[in-house]
């Protein structure tokens, strides 16, 4: 009977559920299989997610790995039922094989005794790293494009309204400050307060006012005369005009 420790899935990865030992070279063919299964139902797990998100295309590449484990898993399982005379020595070298870094090695010698040509398989691989290769067809790069545009759309929606929003809270903001101040230099106060009003009801997302415009110059050198608190409230004094 399999008993579960009690843990929270999050602390439960193949590592955990069926661990190998320090030495890798010292890994049984039973633990092999064992970790290797665990490996298939995790991945598996991380596939289903995905499908539940609707990204069907990381869904497929975990439901691929998770296929690949459950394929070590079997044949592992097989040496060990009808050549268990050889399982402990093939899965020894194995892992020695992984400890020593020969993994390419040997595949490009076996690759080359079936007659495949190993160097174009590795030159395949760059090119589809480089993205020469990314999108299978024209409808799956039409498909992101459009879904690379909806989401930007939604992003500039949100700075439109983030903005005009900011706007009216800096505008009701000034209007709670009393007018205390005189009308010096009001004819330039109101200039600056017409600019922002007519940003402000502006129905498209405003250009970004660069820092040193004139504007910027105007209301600085009003802040520097009069002091932020006054330069607001003849703002929101002009408001109600």
């Amino acid at each position: 009977m399999t008993t579960t420790p009690e843990t929270t899935p999050a602390a439960y990865p193949p590592d955990v559920a069926a661990p190998m030992p320090e030495d890798l070279t010292e890994t049984t063919p039973q633990q092999h299989a064992a970790w290797h299964l665990a490996d298939a139902i995790y991945l598996h797990g991380f596939a289903s997610h995905h499908t539940r998100q609707g990204d069907h295309k990381a869904a497929a590449e975990q439901f691929v790995k998770s296929g690949a484990a459950f394929a070590v898993a079997h044949l592992t399982r097989a040496l060990v039922e009808h050549a268990p005379y050889k399982a402990d020595e093939v899965i020894k070298d194995l892992h020695e094989t992984f400890e020593a870094g020969d993994l390419m090695a040997w595949a490009y010698q076996w690759l080359h005794e079936s007659g495949v040509d190993a160097h174009l398989l590795y030159e395949a691989g760059v090119e589809k790293a480089k993205g020469t290769a990314i999108y299978e067809s024209p409808e799956e790069l039409v498909e992101e494009i459009e879904r690379l545009r909806r989401e930007r759309d939604v992003a500039l929606a949100g700075m439109a309204t983030s903005y005009s929003e900011g706007v009216e809270d800096m505008r009701a903001a000034a209007m709670r400050i009393p007018a205390a101040i005189g009308t010096q230099d009001l004819q330039s106060m109101r200039v600056v307060y017409e600019q922002i009003r007519d940003v402000s009801l502006t129905d498209a997302a405003p250009a970004p006012v660069p820092r040193d415009s004139h504007l910027t110059s105007e209301v600085r050198a009003l802040v520097k005369r009069y002091g932020a608190p006054a330069v607001a409230a003849e703002a929101a004094r002009l408001a109600q005009h």
